[in-house]
């Protein structure tokens, strides 16, 4: 038999405690979360925040060093308002990685400044290791996943990119630097300055200075202008505009860019989306010495380049370069061809 008053009164203190708990947060269970969780959580928000409160456009107008000052007052201000104490250190490091996020290479930032590193190897989101002192040695680098590894990616390429176009002195190029998500060791541009490159291109590639190797190639074949008239007749045959095809590569989804590179026919192998005569491959690799030159990549990279091409491609004739030989200068050939501009080259060099 239930209590009346009982019933009553526990009706009554259920009332109160809804009541209660409508003007408080809800009570939470204390959870045991790492300090690397919490300022990781505490970098993404900050990250998004930063993004909506600063007006780019003007801050673009700034010298660099006036814009790091005005992001950290943001940035400290931030992490001020936040209800979760945190020291000064963990403060100085929070404000130092949504910097490398906004500016650098995210959390490529800091190995690249250490002086005791002479090589970074990306395997992976998770997986980033050095070679010091002669020796490989595994990192506790991290990316948050896949998709933020290729946005480092596309960044690298695109800082490449930048200077590689800067130094061609053209302004009449609208240049886009894309990453296909694909194993093929491939590059190629579009008239106009739209240029790829895919991500099997990058272990050949190895550095900064080999990608501007091929960069420089790509953004050569533009200028001279190989591919405007092969690649129109070819589009026609195809039932593809050229400026339909320039704008799939423009789209942010890399679905877009390889289907772009699909209705271009799919036989581009480092430089051309139609074989190019073995001259004017000649030609994108000289003009693209001296832009790499200008653009303070040293031009013995070139040559190193395709000394891995040649040692990749060697004995495989079912490669992803077997169909690049078919069309290009051997590679021998290309290396003592490259070997013999160097010189010229230098003359424009000025590392950075």
């Amino acid at each position: 038999m239930k209590n009346p008053s009982f019933e009553n009164d526990r009706e009554r203190w259920e009332s109160d405690r809804n009541a209660s708990e409508g003007a408080r947060p809800p009570f939470r269970a204390m959870q045991t979360t790492s300090p690397d969780v919490i300022l990781q959580d505490l970098r993404l928000r900050i990250h998004r925040k930063l993004i909506d409160t600063l007006d780019l456009t003007k801050l673009s107008n700034l010298e660099m060093e006036r814009v790091r000052v005005e992001i950290r007052r943001i940035l400290e201000d931030m992490v001020m308002a936040e209800a979760i104490p945190l020291s000064r250190a963990d403060r100085d490091r929070l404000v130092m990685e949504v910097q490398h996020e906004v500016f650098g290479l995210g959390p490529l930032e800091t190995l690249m400044k250490d002086p005791e590193i002479s090589d970074i190897l990306v395997n992976s989101s998770s997986h980033v290791y050095v070679e010091r002192y002669g020796k490989l040695e595994k990192t506790d680098v991290r990316f948050r996943d896949d998709a933020h590894l290729m946005q480092i990616i596309e960044r690298i390429v695109t800082r490449v990119g930048r200077r590689i176009a800067t130094a061609t002195e053209r302004n009449d190029y609208q240049w886009e630097f894309k990453v296909i998500d694909d194993q093929q060791v491939n590059a190629f541009c579009l008239p106009g300055g739209k240029v790829a490159v895919y991500t099997g291109m990058f272990p050949v590639a190895r550095d900064d200075a080999g990608l501007a190797a091929v960069l420089g190639h790509e953004v050569a074949h533009a200028i001279a202008r190989h591919g405007g008239e092969r690649m129109s007749q070819q589009l026609a045959v195809e039932g593809v505009t050229l400026a339909g095809a320039q704008t799939l590569l423009s789209g942010s989804d890399p679905r877009f860019v390889q289907l772009a590179a699909a209705a271009l026919g799919g036989v581009a192998t480092f430089g051309v989306l139609l074989p190019f005569s073995r001259a004017q491959e000649s030609e994108a690799d000289h003009l693209g010495l001296i832009y790499m030159a200008k653009a303070g990549y040293d031009p013995h990279a070139s040559r190193d380049l395709w000394k891995r091409m040649a040692e990749r491609s060697s004995g495989q004739s079912d490669s992803p370069l077997s169909a690049f030989l078919s069309t290009h200068p051997l590679p021998a050939t290309r290396i003592t061809q490259i070997e013999g501009w160097i010189p010229e080259a230098m003359k424009y060099y000025k590392p950075r």
